[in-house]
């Protein structure tokens, strides 16, 4: 959703291509989005959010292991592929 709002916002013809039927539509559509710059302001987005996670995670008095469990799930989370 974050990706198609910022593109439309940037390039509103691309509601065509998106409400379309075209077999290579996905393809399209990923391509749009890089030439927009719209995946790396996503991809600074969840880096931005995820530098306060961890900011946030350090605040708190958790034990040694839970803070290692939090922030391998916050590293596992910012490395997927979505």
């Amino acid at each position: 959703t974050f990706l198609l709002i910022n593109a439309l916002q940037r390039d509103p013809s691309l509601a065509h291509v998106v409400g379309g039927n075209a077999p290579d539509k996905v393809a399209t559509v990923t391509a749009r989005y890089e030439q927009l710059g719209v995946k790396a302001l996503a991809r600074d987005e969840i880096n931005r959010y995820s530098r306060r996670a961890l900011d946030t995670l350090n605040t708190l008095n958790l034990a040694p292991d839970f803070h290692h469990r939090f922030e391998r799930l916050i590293t596992a989370l910012i490395s997927r592929d979505s």
